[in-house]
């Protein structure tokens, strides 16, 4: 009995970390971040956040207008700042233990 809960609970942890994995694609032209895309040319800077900067622009120092892909069992990120002027989203805030490695890609 006790095997088959554990086992159970085990299936259903992996189940859920596979669904909730929050997939970054980038292409030459735009940054896809779950359903939510940007062409390049609009990303105006990248900021990497540290675990207590992340802290403080999920709360305090958020923009209600700010597109979010948060997770919240990832303590870092980074903070896309965008330059499309029809466009009222300020910069998206990205959970990511791997902000370098966007930024990087992104040649930002």
């Amino acid at each position: 009995m006790i095997l088959a809960l554990f086992l159970g609970l085990t299936i259903i942890t992996i189940y859920s970390s596979i669904r909730t994995t929050l997939r970054i694609h980038v292409t030459q032209n735009s940054l896809r971040v779950r359903d939510a895309e940007i062409e390049r040319k609009y990303i105006d800077r990248i900021e990497i956040l540290d675990e207590t900067e992340m802290r403080q622009e999920r709360g305090v120092l958020l923009n209600p207008k700010a597109y979010l892909a948060l997770r919240f069992w990832v303590k870092t990120g980074v903070k896309i700042y965008l330059s499309d002027a029809r466009d009222p989203t300020p910069y998206w805030l990205i959970s990511s233990r791997k902000g370098k490695t966007i930024k990087n890609i992104l040649g930002i």
